[in-house]
């Protein structure tokens, strides 16, 4: 990670949010995902020193999920699913955004991404392995990607346009019309855990 402090306290609290992670396995058969990652990962840090502004209301600034209290570190609580090597997330809708050129300056904006890293859980595809991730927010740039317009190959539609497809060595993502114009990432497994924008916090066997 860029900063040093920064690291330093995520690091710190991955004893605590696994914890809460695994606490909630011993609870409940459900995926932990949503809100209740975001709670989990909120008491890990809060018992770690770490306290955030996370409250169970929703109403959170739009954009970031939790920041801790007293430091520019902010969380996009994410969960993923890791198969064939390739790690998927969804991301936000941009049905306001009605052109490519407007989807992609806006993934960019401080409107859309006003936090400093993804809180990553990630489940294996056989889920037999939970993964915590954390990710500098700016390893995932859409503008970094060669983008084209997918168009329908059924016969009833075809040529109707779907969505696009950007693509990089490292990172794939679409946009699906069908889905609300919504961003989903496609990211290589090994070029993320081999870059410096990329922490393991831990992993926990099922």
């Amino acid at each position: 990670m860029e900063d040093i402090m920064t690291n330093k306290i995520i690091l710190s609290a991955k004893g605590q949010i696994k914890k809460q992670v695994e606490a909630w396995n011993n609870f409940s058969r459900f995926p932990l995902k949503g809100e209740l990652w975001e709670e989990r990962l909120s008491l890990g840090l809060a018992h770690a020193g770490h306290p955030t502004d996370w409250e169970p209301d929703g109403n959170h600034k739009p954009g970031v999920d939790l920041t801790i209290v007293g430091q520019e570190i902010s969380f996009s609580c994410k969960s993923g699913k890791l198969k064939n090597g390739v790690l998927s997330i969804s991301s936000y809708r941009t049905t306001k955004q009605k052109t490519l050129q407007e989807k992609l300056d806006y993934h960019e904006s401080k409107e859309a991404k006003p936090f400093s890293h993804y809180a990553v859980l990630v489940r294996t595809a056989d889920d037999k392995k939970q993964i915590c991730l954390i990710i500098e927010k700016d390893y995932i740039n859409a503008k970094n990607l060669s983008w084209e317009m997918k168009l329908s190959t059924r016969v009833k539609n075809k040529g109707t346009p779907t969505g696009w497809k950007g693509s990089s060595k490292s990172i794939d993502m679409k946009i699906q019309k069908a889905m609300s114009d919504q961003f989903w990432y496609y990211l290589d497994w090994e070029s993320l855990v081999t870059s410096d924008k990329a922490t393991i916090l831990f992993t926990i066997e099922k």
